[in-house]
């Protein structure tokens, strides 16, 4: 009697220019929300609180915050609410360093950090600076305050002066000038820069750019100002265009941004695909993470932002290739795998997933597992898969339906390592309508095979491929519409399948 050995094998792409195969989380998905916070850090959200992790997943700062606002020129601001207003509890780096804030200071307007200054309030309305250090420099004593720029800030001295966050244009037209009172320029010892004699009393002053700054006084009259407090030019009106530091605009220049998320940069070869509702990672034609995520961010610097059923995580890629061989007999179970040493080697498990529900067999071994284990035989579809802290590492190609292997036993077929085939998840026609399918074959045996690859879109080729090897073929499939195209792949050693998406050049 012919014993006849069933393989589920599936190998990952071979080291790609020394990129990442596979990934690990570092912060895992139990957050509501996850936010690139700076090169280093992520903001972590739950319902209503926030927090920050590194992006090693150390806790930099724990969920306990009413809010954290995004870094702007290094630093950002850990909130409190209270009362409707939120208090300011520390300053954060964007390399997650924390200052604790003792004295009773709230955020405003234009709370966000310039000139390692920042505006804030204290209780009684009176606005001052904090630098970051999280010292109160510049005394809670104006009625207002713009961010300090070029080493200078404007503030008003007394109640009724400039009320409000002006943040688009200004103009003369509606301004209630009995109520405006003065405006002053100060240096980061709080000492008033003195204005030319002629340029009166300002009611509006607008922040240094450039050199330059443009005054309201209270007679109406708009001047364009030196950092010394001279005059350089009378101007008919002011109105112009403002950027977040309350500074004029010039025509052609772009908007500075403040509070803003930080953004990555791509890394280009990590792509996302899609199969049915959930989202898995490929390099190519290699899969890098088998579908499992209901959202996927693209791999940026290293790291991806993903959601599963658990809540949003962060991926982060690890160097080394995942590989795995599974053997089933005589109602016996049969596993290898090697995974980076990263993997956490002891929280590694074979799922075997039948339709009637999962079985969880944890693995041995360090870098290199292995498992040997007495299963009740079954003949539904078998998918077996690789699993670790959560997330799956590797996944079978195709199912495989045991009843319809016995029936094969009346042609015996020595399956020696099995093969794999991969392809690209979507391809494109190009403007002939053509779609060229790379596919990759390997031979996981250890004897030189024939491997015979079968489009449903039409075609078929084969290819000898020595033991251990693997070898490429190319296909021209003309299509005119969306196509699902299974790729079957056959051979002495066992078989594979796997799908790829077909792209008209021009969609109608």
């Amino acid at each position: 009697m012919i014993k006849k050995l069933l393989y589920l094998a599936f190998a990952f792409a071979m080291s790609l220019h020394g990129l990442a195969q596979t990934a690990r989380w570092v912060i895992k998905p139990t957050n509501k929300e996850v936010i690139s916070f700076s090169e280093q850090l992520f903001k972590v959200k739950s319902y209503s609180l926030s927090g920050i992790v590194d992006n090693e997943g150390k806790t930099v700062l724990s969920i306990a915050s009413d809010s954290i606002t995004n870094i702007t020129n290094g630093y950002a601001l850990v909130l409190k609410a209270v009362d409707g207003k939120y208090r300011i509890i520390d300053i954060v780096s964007q390399y997650g360093s924390i200052i604790h804030v003792k004295d009773e200071l709230y955020a405003v307007n234009y709370s966000f950090f310039s000139e390692d200054m920042c505006v804030v309030q204290n209780k009684k309305g009176k606005f001052g600076f904090l630098n970051n250090r999280g010292v109160l420099q510049i005394p809670c004593s104006y009625v207002s305050a713009h961010p300090f720029k070029e080493g200078l800030a404007s503030v008003g001295k007394s109640k009724g002066g400039l009320k409000g966050l002006i943040n688009n244009a200004l103009s003369t037209v509606g301004i209630d000038n009995d109520n405006l009172g003065p405006s002053v320029y100060i240096d980061t010892k709080n000492v008033p820069l003195k204005l030319q004699k002629e340029l009166g009393t300002p009611v509006i002053a607008t922040s240094f750019h450039n050199g330059k700054a443009f005054i309201q006084n209270e007679e109406g009259r708009c001047y364009t100002i030196d950092k010394n407090g001279g005059l350089i030019s009378i101007e008919s009106s002011m109105s112009m265009k403002f950027d977040p530091y309350f500074s004029v605009l010039n025509e052609g220049e772009n908007t500075p941004t403040v509070n803003q998320p930080y953004v990555k940069q791509k890394d280009g070869l990590y792509q996302v695909f899609r199969e049915g509702n959930l989202y898995g990672y490929h390099s190519g034609s290699r899969v890098m993470l088998p579908t499992q995520f209901k959202k996927a961010g693209e791999f940026m610097e290293g790291y991806a932002i993903a959601e599963t059923d658990r809540g949003v995580g962060v991926l982060k890629f690890i160097a080394g290739n995942v590989d795995c061989d599974v053997r089933e007999s005589d109602g016996k179970l049969f596993a290898s795998a090697t995974v980076p040493s990263e993997v956490s080697a002891n929280q590694v498990y074979l799922v075997r997933k039948l339709s009637t529900g999962d079985a969880k067999y944890s693995m041995e071994g360090k870098s290199m597992l292995s498992l040997n284990f007495n299963i009740p035989s079954t003949s539904e579809d078998v998918v077996y898969e690789l699993e670790s802290d959560n997330l799956v590492l590797w996944r079978s190609t195709d199912t495989v339906n045991k009843k319809e292997d016995n029936e094969e036993k009346q042609q015996p077929v020595q399956r020696s390592g099995g093969i794999s085939v991969s392809a690209p998840a979507v391809v494109k026609a190009n403007s002939k309508g053509v779609c060229n399918i790379a596919v990759t074959v390997r031979n996981r045996s250890n004897a030189a095979t024939t491997i015979t690859v079968i489009l449903s879109a039409g075609g078929s080729k084969s290819v000898s491929v020595a033991a251990g090897k693997t070898a490429s073929m190319a296909f021209a499939v003309k299509v005119n519409k969306k196509t699902r195209c299974t790729i079957s792949a056959t051979s002495p050693a066992g078989k594979s399948s796997c799908a790829t998406t077909l792209e008209p050049a021009f969609v109608l």
